[in-house]
């Protein structure tokens, strides 16, 4: 029976891989720019390509680190890459700094530190605490950074870090490579190769692994649990913000979203990895750093389809996810399971009222503004309210909530009588309250499609 069943899966699974090759197939032909295939074109694809797959590689082996010696999946890794990369430009630009000087203060001093603080004053807190409450801290500590940067350097302002050696480089044929993306490359190597031989060739790695297992009975065998845990979460750090550095230099500027994104990016190269394999998370970031430097080699976006380029990891990630059922988050395992308190109808309703009697008492003495920011407190409670089934209830954390009050919003439009621009369907008037059930019937089969992949986590 077992045999049969394995048999049906590798069946489906071939179906499914042939369907999104010859979807792949025709996405290319669709799209392809017409650009002549030579040497030098291909040579400059793979050398962009073998950069940015080390970047996201980097970023990727940190999260994996990460998680391997402190079973928790860190979601602010990009933000902390990122936080660090805006204190490496302070450091090289505006104080000054020779720039091996900056980079060493950056990542061998300042990322350590923050990492070993990260971990002993949130994360060693987290070491019984149930998955869902580790991702949803490091999901707040992410937006504090994200805020932080915000704070200390005015997002409207442009700022470059430059790149190590300048504009100096050397040519390969007609190609010319850059020293900065070749020094990437190595470093992404070395890195690997180092932190593959920390974890299975030394005392220290040994230990680090058993302590995300049993930190007791590793404490048992010698282990000093804290000083492991930290110096995993210094050593997470420091790759993070080795990857940000990296990052800004191939985009030439210092961004706070596109530094913070970079993670989720990088999870794509994670998943391949199965969130435990070095070796694999650095082919991880090989294939989307390749795609990457594909797309915008040889494929050209249009109208609409502009932005599509930008989708290429989040594509793998959930391609890795289809046919990656194996690579779970699991953290570490709680002894016992708190059920969730659930309020009684009595209780709820009289909570209900008393909510509708505030809003009224605020709607009735503030001035015209304030009434705006009330409905906009109201709405992001509803937001809010969502996750309450999703996360309280059955345990599964989601990011995508604003993705589907989008969709609703456009659904809202799209079918009222000055929409119909895509479909042509003009059901209900502006304003109709019939549209709120049709955006959630739009929303609804999206989000059956999003929860495919997520259920395999």
């Amino acid at each position: 029976m077992t045999e049969r069943l394995r048999g049906r899966q590798h069946r489906s699974t071939l179906i499914a891989a042939l369907v999104v090759a010859i979807f792949v197939g025709f996405i290319v032909q669709e799209s392809w720019a017409g650009r002549e295939i030579s040497f030098d074109s291909l040579l400059f694809f793979v050398i962009v390509g073998i950069t940015l797959g080390s970047i996201y590689a980097v970023a990727a082996s940190g999260l994996v680190v990460t998680y391997t010696t402190s079973g928790i999946f860190n979601f602010a890794q990009g933000a902390m890459g990122m936080f660090l990369a805006f204190i490496y430009w302070e450091l090289k630009v505006n104080a000054g700094f020779q720039t091996m000087v900056a980079l060493i203060l950056t990542v061998l001093v300042a990322a350590p530190l923050m990492g070993a603080l990260i971990e002993r004053i949130f994360m060693r807190r987290l070491t019984t605490a149930p998955l869902v409450s580790q991702l949803v801290v490091t999901i707040g500590l992410m937006l504090f950074l994200i805020g932080l940067a915000a704070t200390f350097w005015d997002p409207t302002e442009t700022r470059s870090v430059g790149t190590f050696f300048g504009s100096d480089g050397f040519n390969i044929g007609e190609t010319f490579v850059p020293w900065y993306r070749l020094i990437t490359v190595v470093a992404g190597l070395l890195l690997a190769l180092g932190i593959r031989l920390l974890l299975y060739r030394t005392r220290l790695g040994v230990a680090m692994r058993a302590v995300v297992d049993n930190r007791e009975l590793a404490a048992l065998n010698g282990a000093r649990p804290g000083i492991t845990s930290q110096f995993s979460w210094a050593l997470g750090t420091a790759m993070a913000a080795l990857a940000g550095i990296f990052l800004a230099e191939e985009l030439s500027t210092l961004s706070i979203e596109t530094l913070t994104l970079l993670i989720i990016d990088a999870f794509a190269a994670a998943i391949i990895g199965r969130l435990k394999s070095l070796p694999m998370t650095y082919v991880g970031g090989m294939i989307i750093g390749l795609s990457l430097s594909f797309q915008a080699n040889f494929l050209t976006w249009s109208g609409r389809w502009s932005p599509a380029g930008q989708a290429i990891p989040t594509i793998i990630l959930f391609l890795a996810l289809l046919f990656l059922p194996q690579a779970r988050i699991e953290g570490r395992r709680v002894g016992r399971v708190i059920a969730p308190r659930l309020p009684t109808i009595k209780r709820a309703l009289f909570g209900f009222a008393l909510l509708l009697i505030a809003v009224f008492i605020i709607v009735g003495i503030a001035s015209r503004p304030d009434v705006r920011m009330v409905g906009l407190a109201l709405v992001t409670a509803f937001i809010m309210l969502s996750l309450v089934p999703l996360i309280g209830w059955s345990g599964q954390i989601s990011l995508a909530q604003i993705t589907f009050v989008g969709i609703g919003a456009w659904a809202a439009v799209e079918f009222s009588s000055g929409g119909g621009q895509v479909f042509g369907l003009e059901l209900f008037g502006a304003g109709s309250p019939w549209l709120l059930l049709v955006g959630a019937v739009v929303a609804v089969p999206i989000g059956v499609l999003m929860a495919l992949p997520a259920l395999r986590l």
